[in-house]
């Protein structure tokens, strides 16, 4: 999928000074796929640099079953020892246009402390693994982040930012590079909606039991998460098949 070279050139695009520095490949058919599991490692964050307010902007795979994802991330670790995430985002599963909020906790460990999010679900019928690496930040403007799950080949990415809405010129620039050297990998990404008016439009009612999780893997149907893993679907099609762990539902 060259995804490894999509990240790098994305970084490339937000730090024109990292041009000077480093060297990016042309696209062949030799190129080897990019594997996030293998190829990253994840590093020491400033926890507090990166506190504050991240708007996520794109996202592969290609789904829009929500829209509006904002992450609050703590300057501080909880009283019980934890990274506490607010989520706040637009559910639009099942054609719904509804306001959710969430507290996602990771256990304060070595393995978090360097960018490694491990996320597990367990059920009757399968146990489930998905793990988010912070690829590269620079803290004031954005954040890259890859994953993979146990179960599914499909790679994830996640682009945050700080500011609502992408510079459209930079959205070009990003876009030419990804054709130029990543090929089909631009027609998976998945430009995320940040408008103040749109995303302040949601109704709310109350806390529902929902979770984004910070992923972005899902498949056709909810009918389908027992036999497969489906991220993006609220708590209440994931508690027929089993519990989720690690997570902390408001209300």
């Amino acid at each position: 999928m060259y995804l490894r070279t999509l990240t790098v050139l994305i970084t490339l695009c937000m730090m024109q000074e990292v041009f000077m520095q480093m060297r990016i490949p042309e696209r062949s058919d030799t190129a080897q796929s990019y594997n996030c599991q293998n190829d990253v490692s994840g590093f020491a964050f400033n926890l507090s640099a990166l506190s504050g307010y991240w708007y996520e902007a794109a996202r592969v795979p290609n789904q829009d079953v929500l829209q509006c994802l904002n992450v609050s991330v703590p300057a501080n670790i909880s009283t019980e020892n934890e990274l506490d995430l607010d989520l706040k985002y637009i559910s639009t599963v099942n054609g719904q246009w509804q306001s959710t909020e969430e507290i996602v906790s990771f256990p304060w460990n070595t393995t978090t402390q360097n960018g490694v999010f491990d996320l597990n679900y367990e059920s009757e019928l399968l146990s489930v693994k998905v793990t988010y690496k912070m690829i590269i930040t620079d803290y004031n403007r954005f954040a890259l982040m890859c994953g993979y799950a146990t179960v599914s080949p499909v790679p994830l990415f996640k682009l945050f930012t700080r500011e609502r809405e992408l510079d459209p010129q930079l959205k070009t620039q990003i876009l030419d590079q990804i054709e130029k050297y990543a090929g089909d990998v631009s027609s998976q990404i998945f430009w995320t909606m940040q408008s103040p008016d749109k995303c302040n439009s949601g109704i709310r009612h109350g806390i529902p039991n929902g979770f984004i999780l910070l992923t972005t893997l899902s498949l056709p149907s909810p009918a389908t998460f027992c036999s497969s893993i489906v991220i993006d679907y609220p708590s209440s099609v994931l508690s027929s098949c089993g519990k989720v762990n690690e997570v902390q539902k408001l209300g």
